[in-house]
């Protein structure tokens, strides 16, 4: 028996998904030629699974992690709670919600592509709905800023399908092993995410329709 797609046993469903957004919205072929393949695994990428189910609270990840991995993990809490008091101040705390498949659908049809931001937080104030999505990274390689990050904003577009009546999504990554800036922020006006949605939704489909065979070589190439 072939061995299924990671793609469809996770809950993405085989669609363009945030966290490849900047391959297959620069390379639309590369979702197809991706898609029969497993994920591959190693050292690194399973410390980041450990550290991110620690952060979503499961007790056992919490419990196996090494002093240094606590020390990044308790790094993060603290910017976290930094970016909440910024964004959130005073008030209700914000309903949370951690590791959720969110889906972006075109125009009330079938959803077109799929985000799972690593925190996501809601709430009201002085008569404004915002958000904050935010992006673990545990690694030591270089991102795109958050004003910069293809995954942030797919993420954002992907909160705001979800929650139609936003005002604001401020979308941040935390990255506790940076050599530089440990996090950055981005804000998303709803607006602008849905003058946004219809060229998204063109490279989703792109993607999806696998490209018309455009290849295009980039950092984002794996």
């Amino acid at each position: 028996m072939s061995e299924i797609p990671a793609q469809l046993i996770d809950g993405r469903l085989g669609l363009p998904s945030a966290s490849n957004a900047e391959r297959w919205m620069n390379c639309p072929a590369s979702h197809a030629a991706c898609a029969g393949y497993p994920e591959t695994t190693s050292p690194a990428a399973e410390q980041g699974t450990k550290l991110h189910a620690a952060m979503e609270g499961k007790s056992e990840a919490i419990d196996a992690l090494s002093d240094e991995e606590g020390a990044w993990a308790q790094e993060v809490k603290e910017i976290e709670w930094a970016l909440r008091r910024e964004i959130f101040k005073k008030g209700a705390p914000p309903v949370e919600m951690r590791e959720e498949r969110l889906f972006i659908h075109d125009e009330g049809a079938a959803p077109l592509a799929t985000a799972k931001p690593d925190c996501f937080l809601t709430a009201e104030r002085e008569g404004r709905r915002l958000a904050l999505i935010i992006d673990y990274k545990f690694g030591m390689g270089e991102v795109p800023q958050a004003k910069d990050n293809k995954q942030l904003f797919v993420c954002a577009m992907a909160a705001l399908d979800k929650d139609p009546y936003l005002d604001d999504v401020f979308a941040a990554i935390i990255q506790p092993r940076a050599l530089g800036r440990k996090w950055s922020m981005a804000r998303y006006a709803a607006e602008t995410l849905q003058a946004e949605k219809p060229r998204l939704m063109l490279a989703a489909r792109r993607a999806i329709a696998g490209g018309e065979g455009e290849f295009k070589c980039g950092q984002w190439c794996q």
